[in-house]
C-alpha cells in the first residue's frame, strides 16, 4: 500500500506517478459519469423495494434485474441493452428491505458479465440503505459504478466481508459516501464437535479481490468485524472431557480490505473507521487466549496492490 503526500517536495519519479495517477483516474471518472454508446438508461421511479409487475413503477431491485437480463422487459422497467445501463435514481433513500429469503432478494448481485453503473443526485441527495445484508454483490467477470450517492448501513452475514460492497469484479465508486457499514462479526462454536469459531470479517465498507477505483469519496463510521470469543465445550457423551476452542482474530480494513487485485483510491477522505477487535477468552482457561485485533484501521492490504493518492486519514483506528 502506498501513500504519497503531496506537502513532499517533488521529484521526478513522483511526479510521472502523479501524472499517470492522474490520467487514469480522470478515464474512471468519465467512464463512471459517460455511459458506453450501446448502453441504456433504466429510470427509477419508485423508492420501494419491490419486485411487482404491473403496478406501473420501476424500483431499483427491478432496474438492477433488468439490467441483468438485457434487453427483456422485467416488470414496468425500461429495457437495458447488451453492454452496460445505468441505472438512474433520484433524490430519496432507496432502503433494501427484501428479504435474501425471497427470490430476489437480498442484497443486489451482479452475476456473470452484468455491467450496472447507479447514478444518483449527489452524496446528501440520493441514498441507498440496506437493512441486515449487504447493498452488493459483485462477482468475478461482473462490473458495478456508483456515483453521486450514498451507500450507508450495510452488514454482512456471520463472519462476511465487506459490509456493503463485496466485489470480485470490477467496483468503480465516484463522489460516493459510505456511512456506517459493517463486516459481519466472527460466531463461535455451537457445540463440542464443532467447535470451531469464526474470525471477523475484513473491508467495513468494501472487500475487493478484483479492480477497485474509487475517486473524491467519503468513509465514515465503518468498521470490520470483531472475531469470535474463546469458548469451552462439554462433551455430551463425557462429561469428564472438555474441548476449549481459541477466540478468532478480528477483520482488517475498517473501510476498505484489498484481498488481490489492484486498487486506485484518490482525492478521498477516511474518518471514524476501526478494523476489528479480537474475540476475548470468555472460556475463562489459563491456555486459552485471546483473539489478535484486525489490522488497518482505514485500509488493509493482504493481496494484490494499491494506490493511495491525495486522501485524508482522520481518526481511524486499528
Amino acid at each position: 500500500l502506498t501513500y504519497r503526500c503531496v506537502a513532499r517536495p517533488a521529484r521526478v519519479r513522483v511526479a510521472a506517478m502523479r501524472t499517470w495517477m492522474k490520467a487514469l483516474l480522470a478515464g474512471a471518472a468519465l467512464a463512471a459519469v459517460v455511459p458506453a454508446a450501446n448502453a441504456a438508461t433504466i429510470n427509477v421511479t419508485t423508492t420501494a423495494d419491490v419486485v411487482a409487475p404491473n403496478d406501473g413503477k420501476c424500483s431499483l431491485r427491478e432496474a438492477v434485474l433488468q439490467a441483468g437480463f438485457g434487453n427483456q422487459t422485467i416488470a414496468d422497467c425500461a429495457p437495458g441493452a447488451p453492454g452496460e445501463d445505468v441505472v438512474q435514481l433520484e433524490a430519496g433513500d432507496y432502503r433494501l428491505t427484501a428479504s435474501s429469503q425471497d427470490q430476489f432478494g437480498g442484497d443486489l448481485d451482479l452475476t456473470g458479465s452484468n455491467s450496472v453503473r447507479i447514478a444518483g443526485r449527489g452524496m446528501g441527495v440520493t441514498s441507498i440503505s440496506a437493512v441486515a445484508d449487504r447493498v452488493a454483490q459483485v462477482d468475478s467477470g461482473a462490473s458495478l459504478g456508483l456515483t453521486d450517492l450514498t451507500v450507508r448501513d450495510g452488514l454482512a452475514g456471520s463472519g462476511g466481508d465487506g459490509g456493503a460492497i463485496q466485489s470480485r469484479g470490477s467496483l468503480t465508486a465516484l463522489r460516493v459516501a459510505f456511512v456506517n457499514n459493517a463486516a459481519g462479526d466472527g460466531q463461535p462454536g455451537t457445540s463440542f464437535s464443532d467447535s470451531s469459531g469464526q474470525p471477523g470479517g475484513g473491508g467495513g465498507a468494501i472487500w475487493s479481490s478484483g479492480q477497485l477505483q474509487v475517486a473524491s469519496s467519503v468513509f465514515q463510521s465503518n468498521r470490520a468485524a470483531r472475531g469470535a470469543d474463546a469458548r469451552e465445550f462439554v462433551n455430551p457423551q463425557n462429561q469428564n472431557n472438555t474441548i476449549s476452542a481459541n477466540s478468532r482474530p478480528g477483520g482488517s480494513g475498517g473501510a476498505i480490505l484489498v484481498a488481490g487485485g489492484t486498487a486506485a483510491i484518490t482525492a478521498s477522505t477516511f474518518t471514524g473507521s476501526r478494523a476489528g477487535l479480537g474475540g476475548s477468552n470468555t472460556a475463562n482457561v489459563s491456555y486459552v487466549r485471546g483473539g489478535d485485533g484486525g489490522n488497518g484501521g482505514a485500509i488493509a492490504v493482504t493481496g494484490g496492490s494499491a494506490t493511495v493518492e491525495n486522501s485524508t486519514f482522520q481518526a481511524n483506528a486499528p
